[in-house]
């Protein structure tokens, strides 16, 4: 039979603190047997999103521009988003399982005798030029303006926290 050493709780403060800093010895550690990529995981608790910011692109539906509420215009520039050549709508087949599981869910923000009723008549050119537009000017950002830019996202985040 196999003996255990001693708990954590029974062992001497400067033994904790040897194994504690031990373990940030991730270079001197053993080596795990193949296939085996961690022996723990640490979790620093829950990261939520920020609120999404409106950007008031309209979205055109029967070749006329209609208003969105916040939640229908993001879930519609996330749709904007994904690749026309991309793996959902590259295929023609995928595309069109894609297309209709994104409408039942799309259709459900809408008012139910609203204006929004088939998918084929839904135009995002307006939603995907500006998710372009957005991805080229982020693009071409120098390293100082990512910096920046970063250094504020993290000064939010810490609001919250």
């Amino acid at each position: 039979t196999k003996t255990r050493g001693p708990t954590i709780k029974e062992l001497h403060p400067l033994k904790k603190l040897e194994m504690a800093m031990k373990a940030h010895k991730w270079w001197e550690a053993e080596k795990l047997p193949e296939g085996m990529k961690w022996k723990s995981l640490e979790h620093n608790g829950v990261m939520f999103p920020p609120a999404y910011e409106p950007h008031g692109v309209k979205l055109v539906y029967d070749g006329k521009e209609i208003d969105m509420t916040p939640e229908q215009e993001e879930v519609a520039t996330l749709y904007a988003a994904v690749p026309l050549d991309g793996p959902q709508l590259g295929d023609a087949k995928v595309a069109k399982v894609f297309n209709k599981n994104f409408f039942t869910d799309f259709k459900k923000l809408f008012p139910r005798n609203g204006v929004v009723k088939k998918f084929d008549l839904l135009d995002f050119s307006k939603l995907r030029a500006h998710v372009l537009a957005e991805r080229e000017a982020r693009k071409g950002l120098t390293k100082e303006q990512k910096e920046a830019k970063k250094a504020i996202e993290d000064e939010k985040k810490n609001e919250i926290y």
